[in-house]
């Protein structure tokens, strides 16, 4: 492995491949799973979180923390951050301000990625680009 290989795998976790107990086409075609420790842990203390963040999306790579099992539901929350990046250049900020205006429980944005959990749709992934 690279020198810049091991950074990244070091800053954002090893790649991961898809858990078993998912359907195969759960997670889309450019979507990467990583687990590791650091994102999550800054997320989660970005939030206000008591801990780590279950899992953190960056763009198109879902970073889950170390022993958290990645369930339907959780990748449903999590694939609908990935349009959300998808759709707006400026997410990362707008999330950011939201988050510190309302809260983390109080961002619409997690607000619209906990009701994508519970849709039927859920498994959408994201959006295609031409």
């Amino acid at each position: 492995m690279t020198l810049i290989g091991r950074a990244v795998d070091l800053v954002f976790g090893r790649r991961i491949e898809p858990p078993k107990h998912l359907p195969a086409e759960a997670v889309p075609e450019g979507v990467v799973l990583r687990e590791g420790r650091l994102v999550p842990a800054i997320g989660g203390m970005l939030a206000r979180m008591r801990g780590p963040a279950a899992a953190v999306t960056l763009r198109r790579t879902i970073v889950v923390y170390p022993g958290v099992r990645l369930t339907e539901r959780l990748l449903a929350h999590e694939l609908a951050h990935v349009r959300q990046w998808q759709a707006d250049p400026l997410f990362p900020v707008r999330y950011s301000v939201e988050t510190l205006r309302r809260g983390y429980r109080g961002n619409r944005y997690e607000r619209q990625a906990r009701e994508e959990e519970t849709s039927p749709t859920h498994s959408r992934g994201p959006e295609k680009t031409l």
